[in-house]
């Protein structure tokens, strides 16, 4: 019979707490993102955009796809070892808006 590989099984068990810990750190970046701008948007009158300090935007725009790519990253090196674990592989969807 086949022995199960608990080397696969535990690193698969770490990579997803790492994943898990990754979704977290951009979330918190989605929402920093959110805040900024919220900041921007001047809401007693109107929804038009009073300031807006396009560095920062830009910077804010690289740490969500920085947190975006390292997620990604996480979610392949878990199924990556998914397979070797005889686990279910991690699937991300995208919605269209």
């Amino acid at each position: 019979m086949n022995e199960p590989n608990f080397e696969a099984i535990g690193r698969y068990q770490h990579a997803r707490q790492h994943m898990a810990t990754l979704s977290w750190q951009r979330n918190d970046v989605l929402k920093q993102l959110s805040r900024f701008c919220e900041r921007c948007v001047n809401t007693t009158r109107s929804t038009t955009i009073s300031k807006l300090n396009v560095a920062a935007l830009h910077t804010h725009l690289e740490a969500v796809r920085d947190a975006d790519a390292a997620l990604m990253a996480a979610v392949a090196e878990c199924n990556r070892w998914a397979v070797e674990a005889k686990a279910l592989p991690i699937r991300i969807e995208s919605h269209p808006t």
